[in-house]
């Protein structure tokens, strides 16, 4: 299963709230022993205002690495998740990195249920915030025409910081026109 993302996301980097272009592309193996191994790679850019009205350029990257076992015809996986991110704000720039678990449900064909959870190092130097969890449940699923289809995931998540925690809720579709000559 592989896929490649584009959206706009709000996010907050050094107290301030700005929006940020992401593209992103994900992929999911799965071998004849059993062996489920995925990877999701993803790419920020956005331009937060600071005082003084002067700005920043901030980017971002991130990539999750999964490993485990898949049972049921490929059906369920179970795995286990490590993490990390960098980025980078006007001179400065900082890393972060964390583990996790996550399960994968496919209860119809090219129809899945995904639930993810992940700890993060407490003292890692990620300039935005310090994630110390987060938590995730998507539902995919495509949606099909004669000559379009579409790939959607809606989801809902949560960041749990020192001081705040932020709520998430995304839809992000792709999309596919076969023409015929």
């Amino acid at each position: 299963v592989t896929d490649y993302h584009i959206g706009v996301s709000s996010a907050k980097v050094l107290e301030k709230d700005f929006t940020e272009v992401n593209i992103g592309y994900g992929a999911n193996w799965y071998t004849q022993s059993d062996i489920y191994v995925g990877i999701v790679i993803e790419f920020a850019y956005g331009n937060v205002d600071l005082e003084d009205g002067k700005s920043a350029d901030v980017f971002s990257s991130n990539a999750d690495l999964k490993l485990g076992y898949s049972m049921f015809d490929n059906n369920l996986a179970l795995y286990a998740i490590g993490s990390g991110a960098l980025q980078s704000v006007d001179t400065m720039s900082g890393a972060g990195f964390g583990y996790g678990a996550g399960v994968d449900y496919r209860f119809a064909k090219n129809y899945f249920i995904e639930a993810l959870f992940s700890l993060y190092d407490k003292n890692q130097t990620i300039i935005s915030t310090n994630n110390i969890q987060e938590w995730r449940l998507s539902l995919s699923f495509p949606i099909t025409g004669k000559s379009l289809m579409l790939f959607t995931r809606i989801g809902f998540g949560q960041t749990i910081n020192p001081s705040t925690s932020n709520n998430i809720a995304e839809v992000m579709i792709s999309g596919v026109y076969k023409s015929v000559n």
